[in-house]
């Protein structure tokens, strides 16, 4: 399938939130190259990442449309 990969940038260790739209699978990491703690979700909200211990920690991102 479809993916695209983002590591570093403006957002890096910036990001407060984040939408995960239907038909994607998404995975974001603390550390680039997809190291430390990650997560991965499909169609999901969060409009606070404090609740998940994310808020300005996130440093690469990966989506794959599914």
């Amino acid at each position: 399938s479809d993916f695209a990969t983002y590591q570093g940038g403006m957002w890096q260790d910036k990001t407060s939130s984040l939408i995960v739209h239907p038909g994607t699978l998404f995975m974001f990491c603390v550390d680039k190259n997809f190291g430390g703690q990650c997560y991965n979700s499909t169609a999901f909200s969060y409009p606070d990442l404090r609740t998940i211990g994310m808020h300005d920690k996130i440093s690469s991102i990966k989506l794959w449309a599914v």
